[in-house]
């Protein structure tokens, strides 16, 4: 018997209006490679890393490589949430923006371990950029699945 672990990602963008629209934008995300070496060194090193614990978006377009270790142009970072149910394979983190707190165009997301700097987990760079304004309220989930 052959055992394999996968990892997918979806990462889900919220806009919620004064005037009640709500927009939202997915995108399928990458974890890259300092993303797998917070999980190995988590499951075997005695020095693990510190925990994911942030949201990180931001307006570059480049395309998502498993090399990179930072947003290209990062503007907001901030705390997230983590939800997971015990023997569940899904979990996600949340952060949530005050409204007109994301201003401008939003293109790419990604996960990190600290408030600066850190290791980053994951990132996408969405299809579809989105734009922030002074009446939208802003939220960003990165959702994770063992498979």
């Amino acid at each position: 018997m052959t055992n394999k672990i996968k990892f997918k990602g979806t990462g889900r963008a919220t806009l919620t209006h004064d005037d009640g629209r709500v927009e939202v934008y997915e995108q399928h995300n990458m974890i890259v490679n300092s993303g797998f070496n917070i999980i190995i060194s988590s499951l075997i090193s005695s020095e693990r890393p510190a925990q994911l614990s942030h949201v990180a978006i931001g307006t570059g377009t480049t395309a998502t490589s498993e090399t990179q270790t930072t947003l290209v142009a990062e503007k907001y970072r901030k705390a997230g949430t983590w939800t997971w149910a015990s023997g569940s394979k899904k979990f996600s983190i949340k952060a949530d923006w005050d409204r007109g707190a994301v201003l401008g165009t939003i293109t790419e997301a990604g996960v990190f371990n600290a408030a600066t700097g850190g290791s980053m987990f994951d990132r996408l760079v969405f299809e579809t950029p989105f734009t922030g304004a002074a009446d939208t309220k802003f939220s960003m989930e990165l959702e994770f699945e063992v498979m």
